[in-house]
């Protein structure tokens, strides 16, 4: 999938509502993971030649905006989803390398309340990925081989 905001749109809402909590968080996960996979593949170079991003701009929260504004919007809320830390710390990592004038704080809540979860930490140093934040989608591989049976069961 291109865009990660499918996960936590709120037009999509209803279409979790049948999965447990910890269902809906794993499978975010193992979604980003994969992701991460494929999109860091690419160069910052090539998402500017392809017309994904500008070098000038600088994302907003906004799950219909840009490429770069649903990013910003849709990393709080995987947080409040349940996606975990060293999964979130690559993600922003590679947000920062992608559009370097967004503001990283904002990243930092759970979307639903704005309460921080991360002030004052640099997350390259938390993160034991790499500092663009590519190269965990082993992790996110093995947890979607996981979660295959469950899915399959819940839809039962």
């Amino acid at each position: 999938a291109y865009d990660l905001v499918v996960l936590a749109h709120p037009a999509f809402e209803a279409s979790w509502s049948r999965l447990t909590v910890s269902s809906r968080a794993a499978i975010a996960e193992a979604v980003v993971g994969m992701w991460m996979t494929t999109t860091c593949r690419f160069t910052r170079a090539q998402y500017l030649a392809g017309g994904h991003l500008t070098d000038s701009e600088t994302p907003f929260a906004d799950p219909d905006g840009r490429w770069g504004d649903r990013i910003w919007y849709t990393i709080p809320q995987l947080r409040r989803i349940g996606v975990s830390e060293p999964v979130l710390s690559g993600l922003i990592a590679w947000a920062r390398m992608m559009w370097p004038g967004g503001d990283v704080q904002a990243l930092m809540s759970t979307g639903s309340d704005g309460a921080s979860t991360g002030a004052g930490r640099d997350d390259r140093s938390a993160s034991p990925h790499r500092a663009d934040g590519c190269g965990i989608g082993s992790l996110g591989a093995l947890l979607l081989l996981g979660l295959v049976p469950l899915i399959r069961l819940r839809r039962r």
